[in-house]
């Protein structure tokens, strides 16, 4: 099951259906315990995708966010390879969580590791995801 996050207040989302399901014990599980929001026959132009029963808000993606959870690297980069970059890397290598800072000047380029316990590693996830799931292109999973 893919846990998405809702961006305005952090809870946990649930899928809207729109229009109108045939009703099982399944779908009345999942609408019971919020992991199905129904909606009904009006879209709003995007059609929202996920909703939030914590704030009852829509919530529109352009794609479909990863589970935070499965997110094994998250990668920033300023600037262009030419004429100099920095880029942040924050990453889940087998049992090792690292955080690796490059600033590069033309052919010159520094590297700085820092090893994360978990829960850091967890805790910048977590509060980086919303951010993530809203548009930001560099995302590798």
């Amino acid at each position: 099951m893919t846990h998405i996050r809702c961006p305005h207040c952090g809870h946990e989302t649930a899928q809207i259906i729109y229009g109108f399901p045939v009703m099982d014990d399944k779908l009345q599980k999942d609408i019971d315990e919020q992991r199905v929001y129904l909606a009904g026959c009006e879209k709003m132009i995007p059609p929202a995708s996920r909703h939030c029963f914590y704030c009852n808000q829509d919530v529109y993606y352009s794609f479909l966010p990863v589970d935070e959870a499965e997110t094994t690297c998250v990668e920033f980069k300023i600037g262009e390879f030419h004429q100099g970059y920095q880029k942040i890397i924050v990453e889940k290598k087998e049992n090792r969580f690292i955080a690796t800072y490059i600033d590069s000047l033309t052919n010159l380029e520094c590297e700085t590791n820092i090893d994360l316990t978990e829960k850091e590693y967890k805790k910048f996830i977590h509060n980086i995801y919303p951010t993530l799931k809203n548009g930001m292109k560099t995302m590798m999973i």
